[in-house]
C-alpha cells in the first residue's frame, strides 16, 4: 500500500534544480538544491545525480551505489481532518500522533507486489528512532530512522514529514543497512537540512 493510500494524500516526486548561486556556508562536501518553484531547500553530496524517479518523479544519488539516495514527495493534504468528531483545519503535523504516523509511513515504504498489492515475503520494517524539530519559522517536521529488510536485504532510511500552506513534504533518504555505520552522518545531514522556504 502506498503512502498516498495510506494518508490520503496526494503525493508527487519533485523535480529538484540547482540553486542559483552557492551559500558560503554549507558543510564540507555538500551542495545546496531548492525545487523550481521555490518551496524548499535540501542539501546533498557534490558526487550525487540526478535519476530517474518513480511516478515520472526524480531522485538524487551517488552514481556508484543507486540505494544511496534522496526522494522529496510533495501533495495536498485536505483541508480538515475530524478531531474528537469535529471539523479541524490541517495545518501542522502535530495534529497527528507522532508514532502512529510513522506506523502509517512505515506501511506504505513496505515493498509489495504490483498486482496483488500485496506485503511481499519475508519483508519487516522496524522503526528506531522518532524526533521532531521546529524550523525559525515555526513548522513542525517528524524524522523517523527506519530498517526495512527484504529477503534478507536491509536498508537504513530516515523519513522526514512537515505540513505547510496545504502540502505534505515528505523526504526519504538512506542507504543500504551495511553502509549505514560508514554514511550515518551525511544521511543525517541531508535529513536535517531540509526546510520549507518561507513563503512571499
Amino acid at each position: 500500500m502506498r503512502l498516498t493510500r495510506v494518508l490520503g494524500f496526494s503525493l508527487s516526486a519533485v523535480v529538484l534544480v540547482a540553486c542559483a548561486g552557492r551559500p558560503s556556508n554549507l558543510p564540507q562536501g555538500f551542495q545546496e538544491f531548492r525545487d523550481s518553484n521555490e518551496r524548499f531547500t535540501v542539501l546533498y553530496p557534490n558526487n550525487w545525480t540526478f535519476q530517474p524517479g518513480p511516478d515520472q518523479g526524480v531522485k538524487l544519488s551517488d552514481p556508484a551505489d543507486a540505494s544511496y539516495q534522496l526522494t522529496v514527495a510533495v501533495g495536498k493534504v485536505p483541508a480538515q481532518i475530524r478531531t474528537k468528531g469535529k471539523p479541524t483545519d490541517l495545518t501542522s503535523v502535530s495534529q497527528f500522533n507522532r508514532s502512529e504516523f510513522g506506523r502509517r509511513i512505515s506501511q506504505s515504504l513496505v515493498p509489495r507486489s504490483g498486482t496483488q498489492d500485496s506485503q511481499l515475503p519475508q519483508t519487516a520494517v522496524e522503526i528506531r528512532r522518532e524526533a521532531q524539530r521546529t524550523d525559525p519559522k515555526g513548522r513542525l517536521y517528524y524524522t523517523y530512522e527506519m530498517v526495512i529488510a527484504t529477503a534478507g536485504v536491509s536498508r537504513h532510511t530516515l523519513i522526514t514529514a512537515v505540513i505547510d500552506q496545504g502540502s505534505l513534504y515528505t523526504v526519504i533518504v538512506g542507504c543500504s543497512d551495511d553502509n549505514w555505520p560508514s554514511r550515518k552522518e551525511k544521511v543525517m545531514t541531508i535529513a536535517d537540512s531540509f526546510q520549507v522556504l518561507p513563503t512571499s
